[in-house]
């Protein structure tokens, strides 16, 4: 599965994700969840995992409004953030066994997303894609015309459904995100201010905004490998200034403590035109259903 944007992942797919698909955000997210068939079968109600799930707080806290207030304005002011209507996105990704390009358009209002992954070995270049309408999450494993695209059902569309555009912090109320302020912590050394995310779905995630940038350079959140949970961290690693907003453009991937890969984001273009039916499952013709026979 390519890596996609997901409430529990981001910052690029985004961007999400690429969280799961993050994205889901972020980058890798939800191509790195490694939840099985099994668990994708089981969530047929679109419920996640009881075991991530905890009770989502009345209302977000007065630290965290703060925290949330100055980092929007670090990034480059709301005014600015919410002209951002779609991003397209570049990445060069390496998982230290496979290199590959990921190109991304996420769209607003609702948060909609499409994603091409191409990986060339011996001089030819294979594709696969990904996309989300705003309802129905989709994957397409080849470009060739007899390969058909495929509804993905369970848990993942679900979770799609609640991932953010651009930045979690941006118009987290109408997310349905709730917020709680843990205090300051260090991450690489560095002191950062730690936020908890509160998914509408009970699901969380902890934001680490370095406290002299108020970028957030990490995102951690529990996910579920093979039965067990382990802990996934996405690290900002690198900013770029984008039509006057900051933009993560490198960041890295870690899975139980070890390095999954890391992605750089080669272009980034604010509103770009997008084809309408863009984000929408490829329609089946009856021409390619008498291929398929």
């Amino acid at each position: 599965m390519l890596p996609a944007f997901s409430s529990a992942s981001r910052t690029a797919r985004w961007a999400a994700f690429l969280l799961a698909s993050f994205a889901a955000g972020w980058p890798f997210a939800n191509g790195i969840e490694g939840e099985s068939n099994a668990r994708d079968t089981a969530s047929a109600a679109n419920a996640p995992d009881p075991r991530l799930v905890e009770p989502i707080p009345a209302a977000t806290d007065a630290g965290s409004r703060k925290v949330i207030e100055y980092h929007l304005k670090a990034l480059g002011g709301q005014e600015a953030l919410e002209a951002i209507h779609a991003v397209r996105t570049v990445q060069q990704i390496s998982t230290g066994r496979q290199e590959f390009e990921l190109e991304t358009v996420e769209a607003a209002h609702p948060h909609r997303f499409y994603a091409k992954r191409s990986q060339t070995l011996l001089g030819k270049t294979t594709s696969s894609f990904e996309g989300f309408d705003g309802e129905t999450y989709w994957t397409r494993e080849s470009e060739q015309k007899n390969v058909r695209p495929v509804a993905v059902t369970g848990e993942k569309p679900a979770r799609a459904r609640e991932s953010f555009f651009l930045d979690p912090c941006l118009d987290w109320e109408a997310n349905g995100y709730t917020f709680e302020y843990q205090g300051e912590a260090k991450s690489k050394g560095r002191k950062h201010y730690l936020l908890k995310l509160y998914y509408p779905s009970g699901l969380t995630a902890y934001l680490y905004f370095d406290a002299k940038t108020l970028m957030i350079t990490r995102l951690s959140s529990e996910i579920v490998l093979k039965g067990t949970i382990v802990e996934m961290d996405i690290y900002n690693t690198g900013f770029e200034k984008v039509d006057g907003v900051w933009f993560p453009t490198a960041l890295e991937t870690w899975i139980g403590g070890q390095k999954l890969g890391e992605a750089k984001t080669s272009l980034v273009e604010f509103n770009p035109p997008v084809e309408p039916g863009l984000f929408e499952m490829p329609k089946v013709t009856e021409r390619w259903l008498r291929q398929q026979q």
